[in-house]
């Protein structure tokens, strides 16, 4: 199961401001996921949507509708953008 959060660049902005924040340890999905959740609980715009679908696939998906779309994947400790 693929969990997918889409919002806006202002949103993913402080979501990342938030993450550089927090120690190396609660670097990981898990804190990310909760870093989300208190956002969407603090009143920001963000979808939830629960899938069978790989982030890749939903990606690729996404280029089809919309053209060019974000999609960050977390790979080790480096970030790589597609």
């Amino acid at each position: 199961m693929t969990l997918q959060f889409v919002t806006n660049a202002a949103v993913l902005s402080l979501f990342y401001e938030i993450m550089k924040e927090l120690p190396e340890k609660y670097q990981d999905e898990r804190s990310r996921v909760a870093v989300l959740k208190y956002l969407i609980e603090q009143g920001y715009k963000i979808s939830v949507i629960k899938t069978d679908r790989t982030p890749d696939q939903i990606a690729r998906d996404a280029v089809k509708h919309y053209g060019k779309v974000g999609y960050f994947k977390i790979s080790g400790d480096e970030n790589e953008t597609k």
